[in-house]
């Protein structure tokens, strides 16, 4: 039996994820901690001076302190401007290991130049967010988020939004990977986060023969992509030889 490892393990249209492990689908509710992203609706603006140096109290619960670890601003799309806040969550009352539960907030700018919270990420210490950017991607504009789960497979928890009818709206970058696992030879998999260059709509990976283990030598796939509708898909797969040199 064929094993698949993909590179993002929770399946949301917002959060980029999907695990497959021996054809068996791990939801997101096997880690308790996590939770998912989400929009947020009639939020209260904060100014700016706030947004860098306390999180916003709306999304503050009781039982965890919360603290801005890093602000700044995201871009700007027709007219409306946007900025981010990484805020570190702890439990109250914290008690050793103090491990933080990182989530990443989006602001968009109001003409106060107040900033309303509209995003906010999943929350699990075992993901890192980096800074959030504005790019193109295949003739769309879109809200990236990028983001990886630590150990060794270096999973894919990247978020991503496309602009469209002044508003951010949810993108399904998983289901091409299903698409990918049906397009493989059998006896092909990937153990290893895959993450695509979304301004070039490609992605590439290093394939594993039988499962075999820590070396791929089931030569690299490479991959373009397309947009249907919000989703992304796989729209060509070439594989080609590789020595990894393992």
């Amino acid at each position: 039996m064929q094993t698949t490892v993909w590179g993002n393990p929770r399946w949301t249209a917002a959060s980029i994820g999907a695990a497959f492990i021996v054809g068996v689908f791990s939801a997101a509710g096997a880690s308790p901690l996590y939770q998912e992203p989400r929009h947020l609706s009639a939020q209260a603006s904060i100014s700016q001076s706030e947004a860098a140096s306390r999180c916003a109290p709306p999304l503050v619960t009781t039982d965890k302190a919360c603290s801005v670890g890093e602000f700044g601003r995201v871009g700007a799309i027709a007219g409306h401007e946007f900025f981010y806040a990484h805020y570190d969550y702890r439990d109250v009352p914290t008690t050793p290991p103090d491990i933080p539960y990182p989530r990443i907030v989006i602001f968009q700018g109001e003409p106060s130049a107040m900033l309303r919270p509209i995003l906010i990420s999943g929350e699990d210490p075992a993901i890192h967010y980096e800074r959030p950017v504005i790019r193109h991607a295949g003739g769309r504009v879109v809200l990236h988020i990028p983001a990886s789960e630590s150990g060794s497979a270096q999973l894919n928890h990247e978020i991503m939004y496309v602009w469209a009818q002044d508003g951010w709206r949810d993108v399904d970058v998983t289901s091409w990977l299903r698409d990918l696992d049906h397009r493989l030879p059998k006896g092909f998999g990937v153990q290893k986060g895959i993450y695509p260059d979304y301004t070039k709509m490609t992605a590439s990976t290093p394939l594993w023969r039988n499962n075999e283990a820590p070396c791929p030598t089931g030569g690299r796939a490479n991959v373009d992509l397309q947009w249907h509708g919000d989703r992304i898909a796989l729209r060509g797969l070439r594989i080609e030889k590789h020595d990894w040199g393992c």
